[in-house]
């Protein structure tokens, strides 16, 4: 068994263990014997919630991967850390702004609430483009490739994406629609809508999205070890992957219509798609970077290789040199291989 396949079997191995692990822990909350509560804890009136204790220890193992993943394309780790200091602040700002601009009337009556974050409410395509905007300020300033600074973030960003969707768990928000499966969720009347107040069990979208995110967090860090992938492959697959999945996933949540039958998120979801196809089909057809240099410098040592014709009348320097001249090593050089 090579090592490939080997550290495929251990990551579906952990991903079994934490999803069995998982159904024990979730299901007293999911059949509404144990009520989850958003605050980790409170003393007076400061404390510590779940969905921004999340958030921040996502960052974390993101560095922790994105580092591991420049190390293994030989770019400056110092870039992860710089990038972090600008995307991060980005991200956090659009997707809030992203998630309040989807909410306008509501939080038009009340603006002092745009600033309580810590209530949740954030918008992931906000986040990606406070994050491709930043990405695009370093690379520009520190002109490094655009691209492949884009491949660097994906990987990291799933993987917080998949821990942060925890804290919609905890502040009982953006679940689906009322069913009846198995795995269905208890939401406490407060946080139902009131076209659904009758209902008490909802779909778990957040643990869907959570479970599909590290799956392909997983699969695109596979992909991310080749050290000759192209720039800008890993984020399109992480465009048309996610986008994909969280295009049928509105079919599940409770979303508004925005577009015909469609919600925002399934517009963006769409624009995701489409942006990483034309990305991939692009970039897929280019040559290789080093097939280009490869290339070049094949062509430039054909150059300069290639024997120069002298005129019939005349000897070239090295057939015109006399004995004592070739004896001596003093033959004089052609202009063209200096």
């Amino acid at each position: 068994m090579n090592k490939k396949a080997l550290r495929w079997i251990i990551f579906a191995l952990i991903v079994l263990g934490i999803s069995v692990a998982l159904f024990f822990v979730l299901r007293p909350y999911f059949a509404g014997e144990k009520i989850v509560h958003p605050e980790v804890f409170r003393i007076g009136n400061f404390s510590i919630r779940w969905y921004g204790l999340l958030i921040a220890l996502s960052f974390i193992p993101g560095i922790y991967v994105a580092y591991k993943m420049a190390l293994n394309w030989s770019i400056n780790p110092d870039h992860v850390f710089n990038l972090a200091i600008i995307c991060a602040p980005l991200g956090l700002i659009f997707a809030r702004l992203f998630y309040c601009a989807l909410n306008l009337p509501y939080y038009s009556k009340y603006p002092a609430q745009i600033l309580y974050l810590w209530q949740g409410g954030l918008s992931i395509y906000g986040v990606i483009f406070g994050g491709i905007l930043g990405v695009l300020i370093y690379s520009l300033v520190g002109k490094v490739n655009f691209l492949r600074l884009m491949d660097l973030g994906a990987v990291p960003l799933l993987l917080g994406q998949a821990i942060g969707r925890w804290g919609n768990f905890f502040n009982q928000e953006l679940f689906g629609y009322p069913t009846d499966l198995p795995w269905k969720m208890y939401i406490s009347p407060e946080y139902r809508p009131q076209k659904y107040m009758a209902y008490n069990y909802f779909h778990p979208t957040f643990l869907y999205e959570s479970i599909y995110n590290f799956i392909l967090f997983g699969v695109l860090y596979s992909i991310s070890k080749k050290k000759d992938l192209k720039p800008g492959v890993i984020v399109s697959l992480y465009f048309i992957g996610y986008g994909t999945f969280r295009f049928f996933l509105e079919f599940v949540r409770i979303e508004p219509a925005a577009v015909w039958f469609f919600s925002w998120g399934q517009v963006a979801s769409l624009a995701a798609v489409l942006i990483g196809s034309l990305m991939l089909f692009f970039i897929t057809r280019s040559k290789p970077v080093q097939a280009e240099l490869q290339a070049a410098s094949n062509q430039g040592a054909e150059s300069i290789s290639e024997p120069q014709e002298a005129p019939s009348d005349e000897k070239t320097p090295q057939q015109g040199a006399s004995a004592e001249e070739k004896n001596s090593g003093e033959i004089p050089q052609q202009e063209g291989n200096k």
